[in-house]
């Protein structure tokens, strides 16, 4: 007899839903429309399942899961309908809301999280990158910098790079509260902000 499935708030991890047995809304049956683009943007209320469908991408598109395939995406639509595209990426995956939410200090803040995840991609990945493109990346300081060497390294070498950004807005939106949080929002999101040139790059 089959468990009984658990309900649970706040969940972001697709991981997670099989190895707690929690219940999910199989939402995979979007993947193949997804892969008709380059670029996607999800707007969704809060709790709405957005941090959780990133989740499930990261995990079906990377070229080194963690778990196999079935035992992630059992009772799921795509784990009889594999589009070609499935593990074949590297993912390089940012959370925003692990910034530190400081207005003094934002840009440092924002710059150390960034390459602490591009480091943890460098050491996931060692096997599919040279030495030596991993060490001009960690050599750059400046995050848009670094980011764009990584691509264009990558793309060099033939290499697919998946880049999924969760959060994306939760560490400038609260610089919006306090006074005179509007000026440093603007000047971190328009013009030559360093938040917008790293998502040019």
């Amino acid at each position: 007899m089959e468990k009984i499935k658990n309900i649970q708030c706040g969940v972001a991890s697709f991981a997670d839903v099989s190895r707690f047995n929690l219940y999910y809304v199989d939402k995979t049956i979007y993947v193949p429309a997804i892969e008709k683009t380059r670029y996607i943007f999800f707007v969704r209320p809060r709790r709405f399942g957005k941090s959780m469908f990133i989740s499930m991408l990261s995990l079906y598109y990377d070229i080194k899961p963690h778990k196999p395939f079935e035992e992630l995406y059992k009772g799921t639509w795509i784990c009889d309908n594999r589009t070609e595209e499935q593990g074949k990426y590297m993912i390089l995956y940012f959370d925003f809301s692990g910034i530190r939410q400081s207005a003094d200090d934002i840009q440092q803040a924002f710059n150390f999280y960034c390459a602490c995840e591009v480091e943890g991609f460098l050491d996931k990945y060692s096997d599919f990158i040279s030495e030596n493109l991993r060490k001009k990346v960690l050599e750059i300081h400046d995050i848009s910098e670094k980011l764009l060497f990584l691509a264009k390294g990558l793309q060099k070498a033939n290499q697919n790079l998946y880049i999924l950004i969760d959060e994306y807005d939760n560490f400038t939106n609260t610089l919006l509260y306090p006074s005179g949080g509007q000026e440093i929002y603007k000047q971190i999101t328009r013009q030559t902000g360093f938040f917008k040139d790293f998502l040019e790059n």
